[in-house]
């Protein structure tokens, strides 16, 4: 049952406990907010559904996606974007120090599966070598970009090495989840240089 075919009555009965599925975090997250969706989906139940397992799971599943889809509504800014810490910083600024080290631990290639593991393990490596006058330049950094923001040459390096790739998971995904074969142009300009693809 799409959201679109929930009753004005259900909607009020959604809407009460938006504010509490919105608010839960911590320990045991996950469960908290399926233990919410289940006592929902109960109330929802018709005679129709009792028998019928599809047709309750897909209740649920309506109930679940309006409550995720309303509590980003819920969200602010603040909340929303993540919020950059020191060894975020640090993995940026020495990005390629830490492929260094990453290549040193194992012969798989950057974006290979399993090579994540051993840039964690370089990466935390290096952090811990750092004295602490160096850390906290690195945290001084992290306070400076969640309050003016990330600076230009910073994001456009994160463009640079990542956009291609995060642009072919979504072709890649959109095809293999519905079918649909598509084709991009991007662009952008960094200190009067034009990166373009396809």
């Amino acid at each position: 049952m799409p959201h679109s075919l929930f009753t004005e009555e259900q909607l009020t009965l959604l809407e009460g406990v938006l504010d509490e599925y919105h608010e839960i975090s911590g320990q045991r997250k996950v469960a908290r907010k399926e233990a919410i969706v289940t006592r929902v989906t109960r109330k929802f139940v018709t005679v129709h559904h009792k028998n019928d397992i599809e047709a309750t799971k897909k209740l649920q599943n309506s109930v679940k996606n309006w409550l995720n889809n309303w509590s980003w509504e819920l969200t602010d800014e603040e909340e929303y974007f993540q919020k950059t810490n020191w060894f975020m910083v640090f993995t940026s600024e020495n990005a390629n120090q830490i492929k260094e080290e990453t290549r040193k631990l194992t012969e798989v290639a950057p974006g290979s599966l399993g090579y994540v593991q051993y840039w964690r393990k370089a990466a935390s490596a290096l952090s811990k070598t750092l004295f602490d006058g160096k850390r906290q330049t690195y945290v001084d950094l992290a306070v400076e970009w969640n309050t003016k923001g990330v600076p230009k040459d910073v994001q456009m390096k994160q463009v640079r090495l990542h956009l291609t790739s995060f642009l072919q998971q979504a072709l890649t995904k959109m095809y293999r989840q519905f079918g649909i074969r598509m084709m991009m142009f991007w662009g952008y300009e960094s200190d009067g240089e034009i990166f373009q693809g396809m």
